[in-house]
């Protein structure tokens, strides 16, 4: 009875090894097949994996969706998967998962959802959903456990290369002016290895930071048009933090007069040039203008597009 056993257990061991080796065959041809650019034969190698429950092909699958790569682009379609494979604790998943709640993309824009997902991910050690969270707090979308958590989740972020969390501590009045330089040559590197691009991509930032340090001033020493003008100026060159503080301005008539339809299309600007909460905002206000204020945006955005040059650099969501 118990060599009877003893060899059913075996067979069984034996057959989950192949079975798990066939799975990942499957999932690597998927990826070659990914890479080499053929990602309709990807999706087709890693759906039935992602259905038999494999919570990697089901990640993979979500990013072939999110990014239209062998599909139609589909965000429902994408959180599904996300969601199958975030619930098996897979941080890469639960990090997207985040980012399409906090956009409200193909799902319902939840800040609540988004800083759940992304604390899950940030607890298995992913260091950009750390980055999201603490930029997320540090605007006061999420809750904090204390007064300190969100510097922490931002300066852990930064040291493991999150270029929104070396970006949002340079442009802190209270980072020193060295270490800003330092963060932001990091998040230049990140990006570009072209030294010329990387240069003019520190030096938008740097004026961008200058520019936000000018309307934190209190007083008659406040240079909000000053401040406006700088923004403009790295706005279109292409920097999106300058774009979306840009439009911030425009929306409250601060320094520049003040115009919502161009605060959308900067705003739209800002989300393609990888802004992470850009879109979400835009989103937001699209919602409150009239049927004159939308055509005006986009009559900005057309005649904005062909002006906008572009540094090579875009601060894309973190995933």
């Amino acid at each position: 009875m118990c060599a009877a056993t003893s060899v059913l257990r075996s067979s069984l061991l034996l057959l989950t090894a192949l079975l798990v080796s066939a799975c990942q065959t499957a999932l690597h041809q998927g990826l070659s097949a990914y890479e080499r650019g053929d990602c309709a034969a990807a999706v087709e190698l890693w759906s039935p994996l992602a259905e038999a429950g494999d919570a990697q092909a089901q990640f993979l699958l979500g990013v072939a969706y999110d990014e239209g790569r062998g599909v139609e682009r589909d965000a429902a379609t994408a959180a599904k998967w996300y969601r199958l494979a975030a619930a098996q604790d897979h941080a890469l998943a639960q990090n997207n998962l985040g980012l399409l709640h906090y956009r409200g993309d193909g799902v319902a824009r939840s800040t609540e959802l988004a800083a759940f997902w992304f604390a899950r991910a940030a607890g298995h050690g992913h260091a950009d959903a750390s980055g999201n969270l603490g930029l997320m707090q540090a605007r006061g979308e999420a809750p904090a456990a204390d007064a300190h958590e969100s510097a922490r989740l931002l300066e852990d972020a930064a040291s493991n290369g999150h270029r929104g969390a070396q970006i949002a501590i340079a442009l802190l009045p209270s980072t020193a002016p060295e270490r800003a330089a330092r963060l932001l040559e990091q998040a230049a590197a990140g990006r570009v290895a072209d030294q010329v691009v990387a240069r003019q991509w520190i030096a938008l930032a740097a004026a961008t930071r200058l520019a936000v340090e000018k309307l934190r001033v209190d007083g008659p020493d406040r240079d909000a048009a000053g401040a406006a003008a700088m923004l403009e100026h790295a706005a279109r060159q292409g920097f999106a933090p300058a774009q979306q503080n840009l439009a911030l301005l425009l929306l409250r008539g601060d320094g520049i007069a003040a115009d919502r339809g161009a605060a959308a299309a900067w705003l739209e600007l800002a989300a393609e040039h990888g802004a992470t909460d850009a879109g979400a905002r835009l989103q937001q206000l699209r919602r409150t203008l009239s049927a004159g204020e939308l055509a005006a945006a986009q009559q900005h955005l057309d005649e904005l597009r062909p002006a906008v040059t572009s540094p090579g650099v875009a601060a894309s969501p973190a995933r």
